[in-house]
């Protein structure tokens, strides 16, 4: 690549990027995922759980993911291509749950299954996993099988507290940008580092 398009491969850049780009898949694709499912009678009804009152259309995770998956592969956003596709899988059958149980309503036990092969698809092949705990509990370095175990718990545990918090309208959304901006923070400062 020429030096004087160097800038594309800045961190801020792809960032700002994929944020452009995921939104305008999401600003597109909604309001026809919107019809579809009101015209199919695909929506949430009001329950104990929620804060609406009337009947909303369900299918909204199409556009999400959607948004994830392009900009994801598109502006490497993992860092290493072989790891954006261990997240792509992963998270493919996420939304294939989150899809069917929108539609026929599963079990907490096949979620629970559905949710471990995603988390372990990206853990072992993958590779994200947490070696180092950092003196938490007198605990530095870790074994793999422990490393692999708490990894795991880690992501049953946030896939689950944001599947929980979807009943107020935005709060997961609301949850994940705050996180999000944490996350971009300390990668973008040691990004710099390595610039």
């Amino acid at each position: 690549m020429p030096d004087y398009l160097q800038w594309i491969n800045h961190p801020g850049f792809r960032m700002v990027s994929a944020f452009v780009v995921a939104f305008l898949i999401g600003y597109q694709s909604i309001p026809v995922i919107i019809n579809v499912a009101r015209s199919k009678n695909l929506v949430d009804e009001p329950n104990h759980r929620t804060s609406h009152k009337g009947k909303v259309p369900t299918l909204g995770g199409i556009a999400i993911f959607g948004g994830f998956s392009v900009t994801v592969l598109t502006f490497n956003l993992a860092g290493d291509t072989i790891l954006s596709a261990y997240l792509i899988a992963g998270a493919m059958i996420i939304f294939f749950l989150g899809l069917k149980d929108d539609m026929l309503e599963l079990s907490p036990l096949k979620k629970i299954y559905g949710q471990l092969v995603a988390a372990l698809i990206v853990i072992v092949p993958g590779g994200v996993r947490l070696t180092d705990l950092h003196g938490f509990l007198g605990m530095t370095q870790i074994p793999y099988f422990w490393s692999v175990a708490i990894t795991l718990f880690v992501f049953i545990v946030i896939i689950n507290s944001y599947n929980l918090v979807d009943g107020i309208d935005g709060l997961a959304a609301g949850l994940a940008i705050v996180s999000s901006v944490f996350l971009e923070n300390g990668s973008t400062r040691q990004a710099k580092s390595e610039w």
